[in-house]
């Protein structure tokens, strides 16, 4: 059973954007003109926190501000720090009224160990913003069991954690540990970051158990009645480890997390990369756009432009087509638990929609199946799953079990589908690409 949320159901798309990009409305508009229709920013004053909400709904966008102050991380990881009650009063005051202002994001990758924290200061938060959302971003299933179980209260440092590693594993799993916070934390917005795209002894591969981690995320949103957060890679030009993003890598992210049911899509990062010369995002060192940027926009607009649409549906499941064609990568030494997978393998799969008879490709497909919220009719994302680095689009037919009216969504845009003599109807996908296509009953 979904939760029943105050705020607009929407498609949100934006990026993490520090305080360092926001100087003036002028900030705003440029990412505005990205695309995006929600940010998720730190703040430094009460007055810079208002220019920045103000700017904001301006031009449409939507706020989930960052607490930095909360991230701290005591001696006990299962308690904050002692005035975190008289600093959440601060922090919340002047926030109830403001039309733009999401909520707060308090904490970020946290230990198993941690969620108590993460429970007390959710509970705080919602004392003074009950109809508010108190994020916490959780880590990714490449998260080794230890990482994800968290460590004893008195190692403190990374030779301890090292230490600590060599001689014990944590027999925790990424289900087992999203399980865990969602029974602590009283939360509406499941959210995790998820990075796909690396080097690995000079070669270009999609990480391993990618879709596994999007399944595990997406099994515990539906079960929970959540809404579902996918923070997206585009942090560019890692020597050596993060490879480049490209407009395909952009919308396979964005395709992906959609099929398994995600509405929430923020990338990382906004800016160039923190600490790394080399690295940039949709903004290079001096704050000017990238590359990135424009590539990004016309993806972020098609998401928008998808909004509305795919609202209408709710998400059932996800099933994978040719998942032997894609072959398992490895990553040296990986220790989580989808080391071993192609980055299209994942358990359990869905059966498929009852009006589809069949969908067809000579290509790996991943096939996200919805039912529409208020009416009989369906919709499936269908996404182009071959390996990104062959550059291979993918013909795909479907055959359905009853007469309907079917639109496709190519790049956002509605177009009728008519099926040939044999009743399949026909799409093209190119390298990375993804579609929407809706099913009404004929006479509905």
């Amino acid at each position: 059973m979904e939760k029943q949320h105050k705020r607009a159901r929407k498609l949100r798309i934006g990026g993490y954007v520090s305080t360092r990009s926001i100087y003036c409305e002028e900030d705003v508009r440029l990412m505005a003109d990205a695309g995006m229709n929600a940010v998720f920013v730190p703040w430094e004053s009460r007055e810079q926190r208002d220019n920045l909400l103000r700017w904001c709904a301006k031009y449409g966008i939507e706020v989930i501000l960052f607490e930095r102050y909360f991230h701290r991380i005591g001696p006990d990881p299962a308690e904050p720090a002692e005035d975190y009650r008289e600093r959440m009063a601060e922090f919340t005051d002047g926030l109830a009224d403001v039309p733009n202002y999401l909520g707060s994001a308090l904490f970020d990758e946290p230990h198993a160990t941690m969620f108590p924290q993460c429970e007390k200061l959710t509970r705080a938060f919602k004392e003074h913003l009950p109809d508010h959302i108190a994020l916490t971003n959780l880590l990714p299933n490449y998260g080794t069991p230890n990482q994800l179980a968290g460590y004893p209260e008195w190692i403190l440092t990374d030779e301890q954690r090292e230490a600590w590693n060599r001689e014990h594993m944590a027999s925790m799993t990424y289900r087992e540990h999203l399980e865990q916070f969602v029974a602590a934390v009283p939360t509406e917005v499941l959210s995790a970051d998820i990075y796909p795209f690396y080097w690995v002894d000079g070669k270009k591969i999609t990480l391993p158990g990618y879709m596994q981690g999007l399944s595990d995320l997406s099994e515990v949103a539906r079960e929970h009645g959540l809404e579902l957060c996918i923070v997206l890679q585009c942090l560019n030009n890692v020597p050596g480890y993060v490879r480049s993003v490209e407009t395909a890598a952009l919308r396979f992210q964005l395709y992906c997390a959609m099929a398994f049911g995600a509405t929430w899509f923020f990338y990382w990062t906004y800016e160039a990369g923190y600490g790394v010369p080399e690295a940039d995002g949709y903004l290079d060192h001096d704050g000017n756009p990238t590359p990135l940027y424009y590539r990004a926009q016309p993806v972020n607009r098609e998401a928008v432009a998808l909004s509305e649409v795919l609202c209408r549906y709710r998400n059932l499941g996800t099933f994978a087509v040719n998942e032997p064609l894609v072959p398992r990568d490895t990553m040296k030494d990986a220790k989580y638990t989808a080391a071993k997978l192609s980055y299209l393998e994942f358990a359990p799969q869905y059966g498929g929609l009852p009006a589809v008879k069949a969908v067809e490709s000579a290509s790996p497909l991943l096939v996200g199946c919805f039912a529409e919220r208020d009416g009989s009719g369906s919709a499936m994302i269908v996404v182009n799953a071959e390996d990104l680095e062959t550059e291979k689009p993918a013909s795909v037919r479907f055959s359905l079990t009853g007469d309907m009216a079917v639109t496709a969504y190519p790049y956002g845009l509605p177009t009728t589908l008519i099926p040939d003599e044999n009743g399949f109807y026909h799409l093209e996908l190119e390298s990375g690409n993804g579609v929407l296509v809706t099913l009404t009953p004929a006479g509905g």
